[in-house]
């Protein structure tokens, strides 16, 4: 099994992940099977993640869905929790990904909202929590 390409640390009560390169949608499934098993990780926690170094997202869009689907499932997520995804804003590929990922969780306790800078997810993310 190869690492998965999203690294994660916690520092002032929120989740900092990055992810660099190509980036499959099954990535995304194994890092957050990861993170619900890390001493640090709760339900609620702040979370921004920097994708705005990912060149390419691919793969079975089935794992895509599976995320929505299991952040959408009421007895995982069972408290408000708020994602910042940051996108280069030239890379409309990814923008429309992120963007409809954002819309997927609307009807769900995910707020997940896309950025293309850090300081303005940051900010975002502080001023909510």
């Amino acid at each position: 099994m190869s690492l998965n390409p999203i690294t994660f640390e916690f520092g002032n009560k929120i989740l900092f992940a990055q992810a660099k390169g190509e980036l499959l949608f099954e990535n995304i499934v194994d890092h957050y099977k990861l993170l619900f098993e890390h001493q640090d990780f709760f339900i609620g926690i702040p979370a921004l993640y920097d994708f705005s170094q990912v060149t390419k997202i691919s793969g079975s869009i089935s794992h895509f869905e599976q995320t929505a689907k299991d952040m959408g499932d009421s007895n995982l997520i069972n408290k408000p929790s708020y994602v910042a995804i940051v996108v280069a804003p030239e890379d409309k590929s990814i923008n429309t990904v992120f963007n409809a990922y954002s819309q997927m969780m609307e009807y769900t306790l995910m707020n997940v909202k896309v950025f293309h800078t850090r300081e303005n997810a940051l900010a975002w993310l502080t001023n909510i929590y």
